[in-house]
């Protein structure tokens, strides 16, 4: 999908090109007419600025409006609307209230548990929702739910503003923020939500209003993390920093062979063990790709090159591909990532995650062997890809934000280390296996720590944006979700949102 057109100060009007797209052909309906009939109901309700689109549509825009990053994740809805005001949007949830018809909230698309961001009944897509407006006195961007970070960087990149954002090209700015967060930046300024000023929220009731922590502590302190249990955010008022020239290799990767394996987790190593530097960050991957066993590292500098030693020893050792260099703003480097949360090849995959307190030399030794042992037993065809996503952070990154701040982290005591695992797939026939691989990765590396490398995780949250459909609410939210769910109570009494996907307190 081209990039949306935005104009500063103003909200885009622009949306995006769509070649003639052929209307989805059903072998059977998996919807309701009840939920077509919701359509058709809010179709009549809402302003000319706004429109819904049908499965039949040939335009582009509800194929568009469905898919997601991991085509398991999406489902086909009896319709997609594209609301385009926060006026449009109260009147399609008065709707949906009405008749109790499920539905679902799609920002970027990037959520890959099925019914989380998708559904079979009312797919509302915020991709009008597409301004970003800077503020040069309060030096503060008000972004769109509808954007990808690609969008918000195009946009303050050339005012050399920078944003705690996503670190691949394709992430939805919703998700991201209402979930946490993990950015380039986390280790100078916390997680996403830590950067949030205030939320445009339309409240199930209809309610269209600016959450801050002065106008309502308690509604503000569980949109962070608390995802869309209270409502639709429609738009976000986040911190700016001033951003100069980043120093990152070509995409930010460099790639190993598997011979060099021990060398890679030393350095891996020694880059989490010593490094306080909170401009330099990474992420270092044991894969198989298409059965080639590759170590990798995504590595940036918020700065035009980083201090010698820092990446000295990944920088020293042979490399299949890489290419160093100075850029100007975040954009060139995720846009040239080997990851795009937006184009993934048409694998079904999920990601999950087991949190770590350290990446000591015996965990990955572990992961990587974990990696190799899999390589041998899985067919590159029917698993083309499966990795471990190792992310380091300076200890007191979470210390970037008062303790207590947010429905998630629940104690920014301990230093999480998120440590993310991917899988992909080829075929839905091949779902629980899937299933079963990206747990077996999970629960092995977990009980390694734990047992063998003598690691208490006992405290380490679950991050809610890496997190499988089934992890449990306490282990994200701890001792919050009592909180969050008075709050749900006193915003929503006709449990509305819970009608729509995703974790629900």
């Amino acid at each position: 999908m081209s990039l949306l057109s935005i104009a500063l100060g103003v909200a885009a009007t622009a949306l995006p090109s769509f070649a003639s797209t052929p209307p989805i052909l059903l072998t059977q309906t998996p919807f309701t007419s009840a939920a077509t009939d919701a359509c058709q109901i809010i179709s009549d309700a809402i302003s000319d600025a706004s429109h819904v689109y049908y499965p039949w549509d040939s335009s582009g825009h509800y194929a568009a409006d469905i898919e997601h990053y991991s085509p398991a994740a999406t489902e086909i809805s009896a319709c997609s609307v594209e609301p385009a005001t926060s006026e449009d949007i109260a009147l399609i949830l008065r709707v949906l209230d009405q008749t109790r018809t499920p539905f679902a909230v799609k920002g970027g698309g990037h959520s890959m548990n099925v019914g989380f961001s998708s559904t079979t009944g009312v797919q509302i897509a915020m991709t009008r929702f597409s301004e970003v407006t800077y503020d040069e006195e309060t030096e503060t961007a008000v972004v769109g739910a509808g954007l990808i970070w690609d969008d918000v960087y195009a946009a303050l990149d050339p005012l050399g503003r920078g944003v705690v954002g996503g670190r691949v090209p394709g992430i939805g700015v919703a998700g991201f923020i209402l979930g946490g967060g993990y950015s380039w930046y986390t280790n100078e300024r916390g997680l996403a939500l830590d950067n949030v000023l205030a939320f445009e929220l339309v409240k199930p009731n209809g309610e269209v209003i600016l959450i801050s922590e002065k106008s309502d502590s308690d509604l503000f302190f569980v949109l962070k993390g608390g995802y869309n249990n209270y409502g639709i955010v429609t738009r976000f008022t986040l911190k700016t920093y001033p951003q100069g020239k980043l120093w990152i290799p070509q995409g930010g990767h460099a790639f190993y062979s598997p011979d060099l394996f021990d060398r890679f987790s030393d350095a891996l190593y020694n880059f989490s063990e010593n490094t306080a530097d909170p401009k330099a960050s990474l992420i270092g991957t044991y894969s198989s790709i298409k059965g080639k066993l590759l170590a990798s590292i995504f590595m940036a500098y918020l700065g035009p090159s980083p201090p010698d030693g820092i990446f000295d020893e990944f920088l020293d050792m042979p490399m299949l591909e890489s290419n160093i260099s100075t850029r100007d703003g975040m954009l060139p480097l995720i846009l040239t990532a080997a990851s795009n949360a937006s184009d993934y090849g048409g694998t079904r995959a999920l990601y999950s995650t087991t949190p770590m307190e350290e990446y000591t030399p015996g965990v990955l030794a572990f992961a990587a062997e974990r990696i190799k042992n899999l390589s041998a037993a899985l067919s590159p065809d029917d698993f083309p890809m499966f990795a471990y996503y190792l992310e380091p952070f300076v200890p007191d990154y979470l210390s970037r934000a008062p303790g207590n701040s947010s429905a998630y982290p629940p104690s920014r005591k301990k230093t999480i280390l998120p440590t993310a695992i991917g899988v992909g797939w080829s075929s839905p026939s091949l779902d629980d296996k899937g299933m079963e691989v990206i747990k077996g990765l999970g629960d092995a590396l977990s009980a390694y720590a734990s047992d063998v490398d003598g690691q208490d995780l006992s405290g380490y949250y679950i991050y809610p944006n890496y997190a499988l459909a089934d992890v449990q609410m306490e282990d994200m939210y701890g001792e919050n979700l009592e909180k969050m769910r008075e709050v749900r109570d006193r915003v929503d009494p006709n449990q509305l949102m819970a009608l729509a996907g995703g974790f629900k307190v």
